[in-house]
């Protein structure tokens, strides 16, 4: 499990998928003080869809 320096860019994230990672570690690129909970949430659900898009 990769955590840290990861960016939530699902190219990035599937990236590190492909190089044998089971899973990853978001932080700031994923979480911003500055975003309410609702915000977050949509940001995390936006994010899931696009990678299983992929």
């Amino acid at each position: 499990m990769l955590n840290g320096g990861i960016s939530s860019d699902p190219e990035d994230i599937l990236s590190w998928m492909e190089s044998g990672a089971v899973a990853v570690g978001l932080g700031s690129s994923l979480i911003n003080l500055n975003l309410s909970s609702a915000e977050l949430k949509d940001k995390m659900e936006k994010l899931l869809i696009q990678l299983k898009s992929k």
